[in-house]
């Protein structure tokens, strides 16, 4: 399990951090899902959801940008808002790598978490401590 630090009272976070999945192979069938969490001492709480198709990032050869739409919780397919009814969005930069000597070959998926804007609110205060898993 991979996540960032925790943003203190932000809806338009920014977390400028690197995850890396190793030994990541190119199976069409992968996804990587990402999840944004509000951080709450009582239990965190859902604030929106993403995937992205492995064969999306493993076609190409430079890293990708994506501005994503954050989604409600399944089985709901229907956009995140916030109170003013903007959408949530997240940008990530993500490359794929592979390296095939020495043997066995190898890949890796670097996913540089960027930011996020128009995260709902979730304090009390009207705020959200938002970090992404």
């Amino acid at each position: 399990e991979h996540r960032t630090r925790v943003v203190r009272n932000n809806l338009n976070p920014e977390w400028l951090e690197q995850v890396v999945f190793a030994d990541v192979m190119g199976s069409s069938q992968q996804v990587l899902e990402v999840l944004v969490f509000e951080r709450h001492f009582l239990g965190d709480t859902f604030l929106g959801r993403t995937a992205v198709p492995a064969q999306d990032v493993i076609a190409l050869a430079e890293p990708l940008l994506l501005s994503l739409h954050l989604l409600q919780q399944p089985p709901s397919v229907e956009p995140m808002r916030d109170a003013r009814g903007r959408l949530s969005t997240i940008d990530l930069v993500v490359a794929y790598e592979r390296y095939s000597a020495p043997p066995p070959e190898e890949a890796y998926l670097a996913v540089h978490v960027l930011y996020a804007t128009w995260l709902p609110k979730r304090d009390a205060v009207g705020h959200s401590d938002p970090y992404v898993l």
